[in-house]
């Protein structure tokens, strides 16, 4: 596995920044991978009470990566939230390989008429699966 410094500006989470270094071997490296049997990572996942550095880890990660990287985050009302979405994993899409950065995930449906957001995000979500073969 590649010596990773991506997360060296993080004090703890030991076990994190392996599991994150291994993933990130895996993008730079997928034909040792794909010759073992592991099959690629389509998604992750960075969960915690708010503070403990997630986006820190997700900023170094993207970094580190080398990939051409989308952010979505909502900073637009719902309807242009809905759009933004679609948007931004056409975008990513059109550019493969590459990265969707969902910041906030769980600002996106903070009020009862938000649900449209978690459908559009679902949606794009499983095109992209049908896509690389994963549905």
């Amino acid at each position: 596995m590649m010596e990773c410094k991506a997360f060296d500006s993080i004090i703890g989470y030991a076990e994190v920044k392996l599991e994150l270094t291994r993933i990130l071997d895996q993008l730079q490296y997928p034909e040792k991978y794909t010759a073992l049997g592991v099959t690629d990572t389509h998604g992750l996942l960075l969960h915690g009470a708010p503070g403990v550095g997630k986006s820190s880890f997700a900023m170094d990660f993207l970094k580190a990566s080398g990939r051409k990287t989308f952010i979505c985050r909502k900073d637009k009302p719902n309807g242009d939230f809905v759009k933004y979405i679609k948007e931004t994993f056409d975008k990513a899409t059109a550019q493969a390989p590459s990265i969707v950065f969902m910041d906030d995930m769980d600002k996106f449906v903070v009020e009862e008429d938000s649900r449209e957001e978690f459908v559009a995000l679902q949606s794009a979500i499983d095109e992209v699966h049908d896509l690389v073969g994963l549905a």
